[in-house]
């Protein structure tokens, strides 16, 4: 989803980053790649006390006197603590890296939410909105086409008959009616397909339960990792994602949307699906799933949150990594389980409340002092 404000689109960055450029506590290091982080034995246990990173084709170190919070996301943090010998050691052997600390769950669980293209053709004309009038409209008030993004700037979450409406499972994306620009800069210009306007409608399913895993292809810092989705493997996620299609075309074929636009599903084969199957049959979306389902950007849960007993768990309540002491992980690898919705939002509550756990540890020591 987008988060914008006054017309313009807000990174996470630009919200908490950009305010504090000046603070002396905070130093930023764009275009750097960190590499591996450090441990070494402190009695019976091991602390987190360097951080090696590239930065223009050289490598430095910089200590930490109190903690490492790794943050890098849900793909890029196991990854890191793999390169840093953090892991299974089956895993980490089979690229020739030093097992340092043993923690079998790293990389694993990993999750994401999957989504299904609906396509729907509308009888409304498709203008090329952005000209000289839209452009002044902007510039004046950060408003009108070029603050929007279309029907991407829409969702919606409903729940099926697997689950409760306090607890949705399905969410709705939507894509089309975006600016365009026009050729000639006047207003009301059509598109060069101005007959029919498409509109994709993308039913996603929440409460995915299909877990993959995250490992290493080498030993390189900067090659990408291994990333085995498993996608679709639990049936229960493709039951799910059937029946967000269901109620799409529930959507599609409203009264309201089918006297105002005129709006059909357009028909696809999927494949070969269409002649394997009835075309509408459960069977044939189930083979239309299997054939067309994208992912969204949502990973999470790579690096969980959870008791110490549990194998599949990388961090404590407090974020901090078992068996490691001054290292957290914060953000959304230690998910237990996705959240039913855009993640932007749970990942600045889990850094919120990583920040009040660090603030409340060394504030109480300097108390006792």
């Amino acid at each position: 989803m987008e988060s914008l404000r006054k017309g313009m689109r807000l990174s996470l960055a630009k919200a908490f980053l950009r305010p504090h450029r000046s603070n002396p506590n905070l130093h930023i290091m764009l275009n750097s790649t960190a590499t591996k982080i450090l441990l070494h034995a402190q009695g019976a246990s091991k602390r987190a006390s360097a951080v090696e990173f590239a930065y223009k084709g050289q490598m430095f170190t910089v200590r930490a006197s109190k903690e490492i919070i790794l943050s890098a996301g849900a793909v890029q943090t196991p990854q890191l603590l793999l390169l840093s010998g953090i892991g299974d050691k089956e895993t980490l052997d089979a690229v020739g890296i030093e097992q340092v600390h043993d923690l079998p769950a790293v990389g694993k669980g990993l999750q994401n939410h999957v989504s299904f293209e609906l396509v729907a053709s509308i009888n409304q004309a498709s203008l090329n909105s952005l000209n000289m009038e839209t452009v002044s409209e902007y510039v004046r008030n950060q408003s009108g086409p070029m603050s929007s993004t279309g029907l991407a700037q829409v969702t919606a979450r409903v729940h099926s008959e697997q689950a409760t409406p306090d607890d949705p499972d399905i969410q709705f994306y939507f894509f089309g009616l975006g600016p365009k620009c026009a050729k000639s800069g006047l207003s009301d210009e059509l598109t060069d397909d101005n007959q029919t306007t498409h509109v994709s409608i993308y039913p996603t399913y929440l409460h995915s339960k299909s877990k993959g895993y995250l490992g290493l292809h080498s030993k390189d810092p900067f090659a990408p990792p291994k990333i085995v989705a498993n996608y679709l493997t639990a049936e229960e996620d493709v039951i799910g994602l059937r029946a967000g299609i269901r109620i799409a075309q529930r959507l599609i074929n409203s009264p309201i949307l089918r006297e105002k636009y005129d709006m059909r599903l357009e028909k696809d084969s999927y494949g070969s699906c269409s002649e394997q199957h009835e075309w509408d049959s459960d069977d044939f979306w189930e083979c239309a799933i299997k054939v067309k389902t994208g992912h969204e950007n949502h990973q999470g849960s790579s690096c969980k949150m959870g008791r110490r007993s549990d194998p599949e768990s990388c961090v404590n309540q407090q974020l901090q990594l078992y068996g490691v002491d001054s290292l957290r992980v914060i953000d959304a690898s230690v998910f237990p389980t996705l959240p039913s919705a855009n993640p932007q939002a749970s990942i600045v509550m889990v850094a919120e409340r990583g920040a009040r756990f660090i603030k409340e540890h060394y504030l109480n020591r300097v108390r006792r002092k």
